[in-house]
Formats: C-alpha cells, structure tokens, sequence
C-alpha cells in the first residue's frame, strides 16, 4: 500500500512540475505572397521575392494580398507542446484612418503543394482554420517591429503529420478590411517547444 501511494504521488509530481522544454527557431522554408484582381496570374514570388504584403485578403481586387510561408519541422518533433510565429512586420499608417487597427489572421494551409515560383491568387491553396490572430496598431515610425501569436497546437500537430514530410504551410490573412495594410519581414520564424 506504501509503496502505492509512493508511486502515485512521484507521479502527481512529476505531472504537475513545469517541464523546461528546449525551445527551437524554425526559419521559412519558401514563402510568396499572391494579389487578385488583373494581377491574380501573376507569380510575385518570382517578380517580387522580397515582398510579404497582406491586405483585404477575402476579395479579388489588386489590393487583395495574403502571405504564404512554408516551415520544415525538424525530424522527431511530431507533437509540439508549444507553437508561435515570431513576425518582422510593419502595419502601414493610414492618415485617413488613424484609429483603425489591421486584422491579421495565422491560417492552416491543408494542401501545401505550392511553391515561392508558381504560385498567384488563382492557384493558391484554400486556406483553412485560423491556427490565432492579432489586432495590431498602425506604425508611428514606418518601421518594422516584431510581434509574436500564439498557434493552436493541436491543429498545428494534426498539419504536420498529414503533411507526411514535417512541411507545415500556413497562410497570413487580412479577413476584417480596416483600410490598413501590412508587410512581413523575412526575419520571421516559428518558434516551437
């Protein structure tokens, strides 16, 4: 009886302490964003690699953008305890909207058969399930800044092992148009534990 009540309580314990997981950088694989409209057949990752642009993401304007990015999920790390994506990016000011805050929506990308050279809005994958979300203010300076969102872990696992190739895809989308637009650094990463 001791030694049961012995066990389980080096099991409570061993349950309840925190764990200190090594967190893990995991820089872009491939990333492109694609803009409706007349430019909707046009690869930018081709003719406009550095850009990351995410605007009006729901319509099919020319000022309709969002974000592609791929991420190769080192081998062993099948079931991620923690997921961010730590972003460089710059929410434009708007001078006739200076109160409006720009929308960003991190969403799972369930086929991510797309490469940087090929893709453009009318071929681009359908995006899936909002993986989390930030409102963010307009930038003062014009300057990059950084934020960090927290994914949902369980979608973000189910992803990579439906990929069968640790390749997870997610997309960045403007869904609320505020009038505000962004622009993602390459300087951005996930963050996972």
């Amino acid at each position: 009886m001791k030694k049961n009540v012995l066990s389980f309580i080096v099991l409570c314990i061993a349950v309840v302490m925190p764990v200190n997981a090594q967190s893990e950088k995991i820089k872009i694989l491939e990333s492109a964003f694609v803009q409706g409209g007349e430019t909707s057949l046009e690869a930018f990752g081709v003719s406009k690699p550095e850009n990351m642009l995410v605007f009006n993401s729901k319509t099919n304007t020319k000022y309709s953008r969002t974000t592609f990015m791929k991420f190769k999920i080192p081998e062993g790390m099948n079931c991620l305890n923690s997921v961010r994506i730590s972003l460089q990016i710059v929410v434009f000011k708007n001078k006739d909207f200076p109160d409006s805050k720009f929308d960003l929506d991190v969403q799972a990308v369930p086929e991510g058969k797309w490469s940087s050279q090929s893709i453009t809005f009318n071929n681009a994958p359908k995006l899936g399930d909002v993986l989390g979300s930030a409102q963010l203010d307009q930038s003062l300076d014009g300057k990059m800044g950084r934020v960090e969102i927290k994914l949902k872990e369980e979608t973000v696992n189910k992803l990579i092992k439906e990929s069968k190739n640790g390749i997870l895809t997610i997309a960045l989308a403007n869904n609320v148009f505020s009038r505000i637009s962004a622009a993602i650094g390459k300087d951005s990463f996930l963050i996972v534990e």
